[in-house]
């Protein structure tokens, strides 16, 4: 079984993790125990080593990673296929407010607890605190627009979000906490957070949220074994995180929460999408094709192109209660269809009735949560199994239901049948459903994706240290068998090297310092373009005649469609002072607006045409980039390794730095997370600025309005400068400087090293005979040093073969795995 081996695995890690960090805290113990203070005039002192304790820090932090190794998913639906439903099934209870129309305005996390005995939903304190503030300034939206009409219709005429907008205005709004207990009221919280969110983004709010710190529900695991057949599929022990997720292409949503939304696909191990069956092979089959391609695009942006295939995509075929066998398609025919159709692996694809696995497990649960109550209160488990079908009619919510879900053959027969008669009929139901195997397959699909990588880096991570003090033991130990000229002629060649690399690392600067000037020069013509643009478009709006010339089609050069019912609200067109005067303020106030919203589209299109040109530049340019510093740094890295290993007469080689993989941080991965946390936000944000003019008469103006579109360009794009230089002078140059950073730190090591040995002959020269009983001391504890550390290494090879061997498929279809672990050996 995957999580037995998974746990297995897991404490072997750990295991090594606690004997290297001891084992560098007794080999520091050692070095630095026969170090004498810095006496020779010719060697600095060591103030470039990086403290052990750095080390230990660092083995502590992979210790909570592997013990708590995450499995994080995402569950996103396609239009109406019971993603909600899905997810109550899944915890038990209905939970998670749902509704015909588009629900999920907000990534929520739903993290599975052992030691949860009922929900509790989270709220980080500054996300309430930007709740509170966005409700604060919807309030000031209504004291500026006038008409309830006006705001009915931005809110597409959906009563429950007036409902909830009428609320915030008469501060009817429920109570923000940081933590909420009790399902109803969890329920109707989130119901609020994602109405209130949902809102902000369809009146063009601007929405003081962090959105990085969603909604955490933590939830029980209450299903066992004594209530429903088969194996639990909840007996993991570390966290299992589902995230309900709102699809990337659902409307109404801002470009940040769109944002936030692509983050929380990429951090899943795997998406799992929600199909309605009874919707498949239809006409909104175009529109399902758009949502799958969009979570596709999101969940892959910054993925190397190797790995592309690897997308980690699983489809959920829900409502298949609803298949007529004689008309729609067999269950093979289903999945092949979906697989070909979506470009979805067919063992990946999964079918359920999402209805009757909540009904069947909220009966359960409801029973199990009335047994455990009652095992509380009497002395034998035999007293706590007189539970009746009273008892249930009185304390569950489900149990009415359920009975009329067996209609009107169980109806017939529930006096007879036992209230263990029931639950077997609902364990029936819940095993028809086809949630047992999804979740007990999902859940292991899981851990073969986050498992090997978590397990592997912390594994290389303690090979890395272990290897580094090695190989400190073994120079102190060669080191007085070399000449003392020849020693500090290598640590003049090694400071030589240092200067090399720090020479490397400002021609580095100067290049991307140049990159910046060619993207500026790039984004200055964008501006010119969109303000160009966006002035013709105002005045094409302005050269509408009053009546039925004015242009209700689309233009050839214009994706915009003016409504036609503008032609009522024009009271008087002055083209002399350029001036148009409706018959009322709300009436000018819309027209100002749609204006301004085409303006924003205009300006979106050639903004998102400029980032994909400008991504390519940057991809390349840092191809470029990090192909020089390659090419020059490993030059040094071989000659240094060559060098030391004829003096030293033993191996050296230099870690593997440029291994994007494994020990340099995964290069363009961190180039392309940074482009679309920062890059692409100003693109799809292009407002940071007010968006529109408030008018206080019923009069619009061509004059003003060129100007404050010219004024609104300007600054948004100056805003889209400032983050491209921020971005490229910060977080590129820190990318590469971390490999400098590396370089540096394996050079000062070797110098150190030879600074030691050094010292050690000085305290020969003038310790004498006293010196050799040290030394013959020291040697024996470098002796037990070296084989400690010898017996680690080999036995983190052993683990990291075993990683390989017991995850065969994960590793056959993750080649940066297999390389990964090849580079170990």
């Amino acid at each position: 079984m995957v999580s037995t081996l998974v746990q297995n695995l897991q404490n072997d890690t750990l295991t090594l993790l606690n004997e290297c960090s001891a084992n560098l805290i007794a080999t520091d113990g050692v070095l630095n125990r026969y170090t004498p203070k810095c006496q020779d005039q010719n060697i600095h002192p060591k103030d470039h080593e990086i403290p052990v304790k750095v080390h230990v820090y660092s083995l502590e932090t992979a210790m909570t990673n592997v013990r708590s190794l995450e499995l994080r998913m995402s569950i996103v639906g396609t239009m109406k296929a019971g993603k909600s439903t899905t997810l109550n099934a899944i915890i038990g209870s209905d939970l998670l407010p749902s509704r015909n129309t588009a629900m999920t305005a907000v990534p929520t996390e739903i993290v599975f607890k052992q030691n949860v005995s009922e929900p509790h939903l989270i709220l980080e304190s500054d996300l309430v605190r930007g709740l509170q503030q966005l409700c604060e300034n919807i309030k000031l939206k209504t004291k500026s627009d006038s008409g309830d009409k006006g705001l009915k219709k931005e809110l597409d005429n959906q009563d429950h979000l007036y409902r909830t907008f009428e609320k915030i205005v008469n501060d009817d709004t429920p109570t923000f906490e940081t933590t909420t207990t009790k399902k109803e009221k969890i329920t109707e919280l989130l119901t609020f957070i994602n109405d209130l969110i949902r809102i902000s983004s369809m009146l063009s709010i601007d929405t003081p949220i962090n959105l990085d710190c969603v909604p955490r529900i933590e939830v029980p695991v209450l299903l066992n074994s004594d209530t429903l057949s088969g194996t639990n599929p909840f007996s993991y022990e570390g966290s299992l995180v589902i995230v309900d997720t709102p699809g990337p292409n659902e409307q109404h949503l801002s470009a940040h929460l769109k944002e936030v939304i692509s983050k929380e696909l990429k951090k899943a191990a795997l998406v799992m999408i929600v199909f309605d069956f009874s919707n498949l092979n239809s006409k909104a089959e175009h529109e399902i094709t758009n949502e799958v391609n969009a979570i596709r695009k999101s969940k892959l942006y910054g993925t190397q192109e190797k790995n592309k295939n690897n997308n980690n995509l699983y489809a959920l075929i829900n409502k298949v209660d609803q298949r007529d066998e004689d008309k729609d398609m067999s269950a093979s025919d289903t999945k092949k269809w979906i697989s070909t159709k979506f470009n979805i692996d067919e063992h990946k694809v999964y079918e359920t009735s999402s209805k009757n696995a909540l009904l069947a497990r909220s009966f359960l649960t409801e029973y199990q949560m009335i047994k455990e109550n009652a095992l509380s209160k009497v002395t034998t488990e035999k007293d706590a199994s007189n539970i009746t079908h009273e008892t249930l009619i009185e304390e569950t919510k489900t149990y009415r239901q359920f009975i009329k879900h067996g209609g009107a053959l169980l109806e017939k027969h529930l006096k007879k049948m036992s209230v263990n008669d029931l639950l077997e009929e609902a364990d029936e139901v819940w095993q028809g459903s086809g949630f047992t195997a999804f979740l007990k397959n999902i859940i292991t699909e899981t851990m073969k994706v986050v498992a090997p990588d978590c397990l592997c880096r912390a594994l290389k991570e303690c090979r890395s240290y272990t290897q580094e003090y090695y190989e400190k033991i073994l120079f102190r130990q060669r080191g007085l068998n070399i000449e003392t000229n020849d020693l500090h002629r290598e640590l003049d060649k090694l400071n030589n090297e240092k200067a090399e690399i720090d020479k490397c690392q400002k021609a580095q600067i100067r290049m991307l310092d140049d990159f910046i000037s060619s993207l500026l020069y790039r984004l200055s013509h964008a501006f010119q373009y969109a303000t160009k643009a966006g002035i013709a478009e105002v005045d094409k709006m302005f050269s509408m005649q009053v009546g039925s010339n004015i242009n209700t089609n689309n233009d050839s050069n214009s994706s915009i469609v003016w409504p036609s019912t503008w032609t009522s609200m024009l009271k008087k067109l002055n083209l002399r002072d350029q001036t148009i005067t409706f018959s009322s303020r709300y009436e000018a106030q819309n027209f100002t607006n749609q204006i301004f919203d085409n303006i924003q589209k205009i300006s979106e299109q050639i903004s998102f045409k400029t980032c994909e040109d400008i991504k390519k530049e940057l991809d390349n340019t840092c191809k470029v980039v990090e192909e020089r510093i390659d090419k020059e740094t490993d030059i040094i890295s071989r000659r240094i390794g060559t060098r030391l290993s004829a003096t030293y007469k033993m191996p050296v080689h230099l870690p593997a730095i440029n291994d994007k993989k494994v020990d340099y941080s995964s290069f363009y991965q961190s180039i392309d997370e940074k482009k679309q946390e920062i890059l692409f936000r100003p693109w799809y944000l292009l407002w940071l600025v007010e968006k529109k003019i408030e008018l206080k008469v019923a009069e619009v103006s061509i004059l003003h309005i060129k100007q404050k579109s010219r004024d609104m360009l300007r600054q948004n794009f100056t805003a889209l400068e400032k983050e491209i230089g921020s971005f490229v002078n910060k977080d590129v140059q820190q990318t590469f400087d971390v490999h400098y950073k590396t370089m540096n730190a394996i050079i000062a090591n070797y110098i150190s090293s030879i600074e030691d040995t050094l010292n050690d002959k000085f305290k020969m020269r003038e310790g004498g005979k006293n010196f050799i009983k040290e030394r013959e001391q020291f040697d024996n504890d470098l002796k037990l040093a070296a084989d400690k550390s010898n017996k680690i290494l080999n036995d983190i090879n052993h683990c990291l073969d075993r990683v390989a061997t017991s995850f065969v498929d994960y590793r056959a279809h993750n080649h940066g795995l297999t390389h990964e672990l090849i580079s170990y050996r």
